[in-house]
């Protein structure tokens, strides 16, 4: 399956889920398909390790960062309905 494609299915079926192309064949056409499908990450291919796992890494922490802020913003969510219970 062409990458695009996937990334496609991937949207559709998990939103959340960062995604990131690797790709031998590099073309313009297809890195702004990419983009423009949401795609978090696109490299090419030779690729340095470290280069992929940096870029791996970041988007694990970003999506950290989103989670977290979820988490957070439900508990002030639950707090708030709480008190505005306690005072009814």
């Amino acid at each position: 399956m062409e990458g695009t494609k996937l990334l496609n299915a991937l949207k559709t079926a998990t939103p959340k889920m960062v995604k990131i192309i690797l790709t031998g064949y590099p073309t313009l056409r297809n890195s702004i398909k990419a983009i423009n499908e949401g795609v978090d990450g696109y490299l090419t291919k030779p690729i340095e390790m470290d280069e992929l796992i940096k870029t791996i890494k970041l988007h694990l922490l970003n999506q950290s960062k989103e989670t977290e802020f979820d988490e957070t913003k439900v508990g002030e969510y639950i707090e708030t309905q709480l008190r505005k219970m306690g005072r009814a």
